[in-house]
């Protein structure tokens, strides 16, 4: 009889569990945090929800707003980006998940090359700051009203190429799916991109970020088998 057994190698389960803290709390003090803005809406354009200011409706779901109505929308503060405390439990919940995901993998696999507290700090710090970058990107090109896909542009694949380069492969394409699922969820988590946004367009994105890591992870491991 077979039985597998867990390498032995790899980090400490007491380390593992503090890197998925500390993981976990970053990512949400990154995610849910709101930025400067306003839901994008125009004189002319087709309201989204239903407006309403003290109970007086301004503009009901379906309507045409109109300049008078665009007026009063902004002047009390209907468009500013805020969030509710669903959108908070929702950003929470999934820095959570995706931290825990992400600390499974090393306490299950317990891949040899991330040893010691500098490559746990090395992965958390790329981890967080492309969602941050992410976050911040996003929020400069959505919504794309105009057609413009500028959002595509960010590139994602360098975390997981890097990391596919520097340690090991498998870590990579999970960092690729978890960055994907983050930075996908922190751009259309923004209230104006919300708004203006249907569901597809974050599948869009998460499946085009995802893919791309995944092309850039192969492409590296191929370059790197064809080296050695």
């Amino acid at each position: 009889m077979i039985s597998r057994v867990r390498p032995t190698t790899g980090l400490p389960p007491a380390h593992i569990f503090f890197f998925t803290m500390v993981l976990a709390v970053a990512l949400a003090v990154v995610v849910i945090p709101v930025l400067p803005g306003e839901a994008s809406l125009e004189s002319g354009d087709i309201a989204f929800k239903t407006f309403s200011d003290g109970g007086e409706v301004i503009a009901e779901e379906g309507q045409t707003v109109t300049e008078q109505d665009l007026e009063r929308i902004r002047g009390a503060g209907l468009l500013d980006n805020h969030f509710g405390f669903a959108d908070i439990l929702a950003a929470g919940i999934i820095s959570i998940l995706s931290a825990s995901m992400f600390g499974l993998y090393l306490y299950l696999f317990r891949p040899p090359e991330v040893i010691g507290i500098r490559r746990l700090v090395m992965l958390g710090v790329i981890i967080v700051l492309w969602v941050a970058a992410a976050r911040v990107f996003f929020s400069l090109t959505l919504p794309d009203s105009s057609g413009l896909y500028l959002g595509f542009m960010l590139p994602v694949a360098a975390a997981p190429m890097l990391v596919a380069t520097l340690l090991d492969g498998g870590l990579a394409v999970l960092l690729a799916g978890m960055i994907a699922l983050l930075a996908a969820f922190g751009a259309y988590h923004l209230p104006d991109a919300r708004n203006s946004a249907g569901s597809i367009e974050s599948l869009q994105m998460i499946s085009a970020l995802s893919l791309s890591s995944l092309a850039g992870i192969f492409a590296v491991r191929n370059a790197d088998r064809v080296n050695n």
